[in-house]
């Protein structure tokens, strides 16, 4: 009977795979019938029989089992799922959460994982329009594997009333994968499968104990749902079917559960096989163990994986900062433990020193075969979801094992307090590297949120056929992610797909070329998209989206008579700004404030600085004379805008008009400064077309000169919101480095880079005039003791300016003439070049700290 289940699943799985019999009502309504009448069948022919001899765990009533999960998920809710809304948004393959669906058939014959978007499905479910469900999901899948493995450690040590809860809190807690909080692109795709194999084995388990073929179906169908999410889990799944070696006192029991489970694990290893042998060998999983990482050291990784423990320890910032939830953590552990051995009316003898070895050893070796298909990779991004299991497991064990070193009076509560101690530690080390991931990210939820916003609240529909194309700040990685991945979702967000262009090799994903937008990756959308098809905003780091009306022409140098067609008025129209999907602010962030509110359909257009929060928490931006905004007007007739406006300190005493000017020249308001406070002025709008309006002011005061800027304030302070740009390499905002740098160095609190000779700067594509290179920077051993000519050279050898350095110092050169965006200069050293000591093999001419064109 067993052997006849499992033909007849191979019939959709292998036989008829892919084919569109199984999409007919016919196969649909007659697979399930079928499957009920041969389960049916093979429970009544089995008779009934015995339960089997062997120690069952105590009974738990209902009523505690809800206390006890509810306890393990407060421990969640507070050391998942808030940190999880800190951050959680990578830049990455977020983009599959779009194009969820229980069986995903590109995911079938692109990778054999049909059940890899279920849970991002289930999100959808939860929460339609948002994103909330996708960490309500992934906040799920963490209680439900804590549940699960309390569950399978009680049927395996059922004497033991305090390892169960510890290892599901254990697992709760684990820390041994970095990625765990990048739920769409690895949480959900590996604890899902994870979730269903820890049920698997608990319901195998106790099938084998009460003997039931019902069971013991839903066991192997578990471990089929767990399967065809990952094949990673193979390894792990033909080991486990040895845990019912107890039960081989009855030989034709034991192997029948053996055969149910083994066979299931070849059935769909069979498949997986036929997916490899389809594909020719050219696949994701076969070109991941093909040396994608390089040379990979076996012990060194190994080493590197076994380290995974250290991770519920590994701190990032101040030890009692996060100290009131390390408080609640350690409490609701004391309490779930202090639970677990009054849930019988016996008192707990607790298993052996020599049972807790073994468990540890055992569970050890279950962490080895989860992160064995993983041994390529030599970190722990992605790598240890499957391994958490046993490494909770055999954590929980040597905690245990230790406790039971204390006097057998005080040996329950000590080791409950250990636990709880190491609880409490591991949350704080939780919030602490969330903060820091944040802090350290220039890719949020949020920010990406706010792009998106900030376009479709310009222009509720773009024309169709056209492209969005993202200009980058000079110098900065994107906001955004980089890849295939914002050109898929802008194209299902926004109705056009987005191109990235003046930033990295790693994050670009087209360039400018004489006929427009080129594709650079395999996976981004086809096509070229002409200038006449583009609609460009310059981004910053902090996710300002501003309108460019004329291309830079640094960027559009290949073909500047072509740039002519740049046209992106013709593209955008203005309309009701509905809702986006699924980029909506979470109910727990503050938004992106600013110094406009851009929700009506305000964009900032050319001449604004980057947005500032002071240190009494006013957000402020400078713009200079003649700055723009642009207004979708969304069937309105007038638009009534609140600003504050304060002129430097040198000027905040000069009389000037502050006026503004509509697009036909026309001046719609006008105001007198110095003034306090905010002001009100009403924009009258055209309903059926995109307006922008210029920002002038002039002094008015004889002899007196209009400031250079001026700085627009936001209305109140603001908590919470995006850093302003933070120097991440030896350049300031506006300079790009090029070849001959040593890779970035950080070294007793500075950051700096080796040069050997001939280092490459260019101003970035934003620049204007640029006449003046500061350099911070210290001569290095092969200068020499006399120290090194310094040169800066253009590109065909002409210097442009030179100086002697010797030992440490903060240069201000001046260049011979003015350097144009993108233009090439060189940093080379006369004379130098000599060895390094201490078997250094690089020539370490000198060291750069800071660098900026000006």
């Amino acid at each position: 009977m067993v052997l006849l289940l499992l033909v007849w699943f191979a019939l959709p799985l292998i036989f008829l795979r892919h084919s569109p019999i199984l999409m007919g009502w016919p196969w649909m309504i007659g697979f399930p019938v079928g499957t009920l009448a041969l389960l049916v069948l093979w429970n009544r022919m089995a008779g009934k029989e015995e339960s089997l001899t062997v120690a069952a765990p105590e009974p738990w009533h209902a009523w505690r089992w809800v206390l006890t999960i509810l306890l393990l998920a407060g421990v969640t809710v507070v050391t998942f799922f808030i940190p999880l809304t800190i951050h959680f948004w990578g830049g990455g393959d977020e983009i599959q959460m779009l194009r969820s669906e229980v069986w995903s058939s590109g995911f079938d014959k692109g990778l054999s994982r049909p059940l890899n978007m279920i849970y991002y499905w289930l999100g959808r479910q939860l929460t339609p329009d948002r994103i909330e469900g996708q960490l309500i999901v992934a906040s799920l899948l963490c209680l439900a594997n804590g549940v699960f493995l309390m569950g399978v450690v009680r049927e395996l040590l059922p004497k033991d009333r305090i390892l169960p809860v510890a290892a599901g809190v254990m697992m709760v807690l684990n820390r041994g994968d970095l990625s765990r909080f990048m739920i769409m692109w690895t949480t959900s795709l590996y604890w899902g499968p994870l979730c269903f194999i820890l049920l698997a084995t608990w319901l195998f388990l106790v099938s084998s104990r009460r003997r039931s073929r019902v069971l013991l179906f839903a066991a192997c169908f578990s471990l089929g749902v767990a399967l065809l999410g990952t094949e990673g889990l193979f390894p792990l799944a033909g080991v486990l079917s040895f845990l019912v070696y107890r039960y081989w006192q009855d030989r034709r029991h034991g192997f029948l559960w053996f055969f149910a489970w083994n066979g299931t694990v070849a059935l769909f290893a069979s498949r997986f096989v036929q997916f490899l042998l389809s594909k020719g060998g050219d696949v994701y999983q076969l070109r991941q163990t093909k040396g994608s990482h390089g040379h990979i050291d076996i012990a060194t990784a190994i080493k590197v994986h076994l380290t995974a423990f250290l991770e519920y320890f590994n701190l990032r910032g101040a030890l009692w900062e996060y100290w009131p939830a390390a408080a609640g953590v350690s409490v609701m552990v004391l309490l779930v433990l202090w639970l677990a051995p009054r849930l019988a009316t016996a008192e707990p003898t607790g298993p052996s020193r020599k049972a807790l070895l073994f468990a540890a050893l055992a569970a050890g070796g279950a962490m080895i075969f989860g992160f064995l298909p993983f041994l390529h990779i030599p970190h722990l991004f992605r790598t240890h979801f499957l391994a958490s299991a046993g490494e909770s497991v055999c954590f929980a064990a040597l905690v245990c094992l230790a406790g039971s070193f204390l006097p057998v009076r005080w040996r329950g509560a000590g080791t409950s307090l250990l636990i709880a101690g190491i609880a409490g530690v591991t949350s704080i080390a939780t919030f602490t590297s969330q903060q820091y991931e944040r802090r350290i990210s220039s890719i949020t939820f949020e920010k990406v949120t706010s792009v998106f916003e900030q376009i479709h609240s310009l222009s509720p529909r773009l024309e169709p056929g056209s492209a969005v194309l993202f200009v980058l700040d000079d110098g900065i990685s994107s906001p955004l992610g980089g890849l295939y991945h914002m050109n898929r979702v802008s194209e299902l967000v926004l109705g056009a797909p987005s191109y990235i262009v003046n930033g990295s090799s790693t994050e670009v994903t087209g360039k400018i070329g004489p006929k427009g937008i080129i594709p650079t990756h395999e996976f981004i959308v086809s096509g070229e998209y002409g200038y006449e098809n583009l609609v460009a905003f310059r981004l910053s780091y902090d996710g300002t989206t501003r309108l460019i009306t004329e291309l830079p022409p640094a960027l559009i140098a290949e073909a500047p008579d072509a740039a002519r067609l740049y046209r992106p008025l013709n593209l955008l129209h203005p309309g009701v700004i509905n809702p986006l999907p699924i980029f909506r602010l979470p109910k727990w962030s503050d938004g992106t404030p600013d110094v406009f509110d851009f929700t009506p359909g305000v964009l900032l257009g050319e001449r604004w600085g980057e947005r500032r929060i002071s240190k009494n928490e006013r957000l402020s931006r400078e713009f200079q004379n003649d700055a723009t905004i642009w207004v979708n007007p969304a069937g309105r007739t007038s638009l009534d805008l609140s600003l504050s406006i304060k002129p430097d300190s040198d000027y905040e005493k000069l009389a000037m008009d502050f006026s503004i000017h509509n697009d036909q020249g026309a001046e719609v308001a006008k105001i007198r400064l110095p003034k306090e406070g905010r002001t009100q002025v009403k924009l009258p709008l055209d309903p059926q077309r995109l307006q922008s309006f210029r920002f002038h002011f002039a002094a008015v005061e004889p002899g007196a000169t209009a400031p250079p800027v001026l700085k627009a304030y936001r209305a109140g302070t603001v908590k919470r919101a995006f850093p302003a740009r933070k120097r991440s390499d030896v350049t300031e905002p506006g300079t790009v480095l090029g070849e001959n740098w040593h890779p970035l160095e950080r070294y007793d609190g500075k950051t700096f880079r080796w040069v050997t000779n001939d280092a490459e700067i260019k101003p970035g594509i934003w620049s204007t005039s640029v006449e003046t290179l500061r350099l911070t920077v210290e001569c290095g051993p092969g200068a020499g003791e006399d120290g090194a000519t310094l040169e800066v050279r253009a590109k065909d050898g002409e210097v442009l300016a030179s100086t002697h350095i010797h030992t440490y110092a903060e240069l201000q050169l001046k260049l011979s003439r003015p350097l144009l965006p993108n233009e090439v200069c060189q940093l080379h050293v006369e004379g130098g070049g000599l060895p390094s000591p201490r078997g250094e093999p690089r020539i370490l001419n000198f060291r750069v700290f800071t660098c900026s064109l000006e």
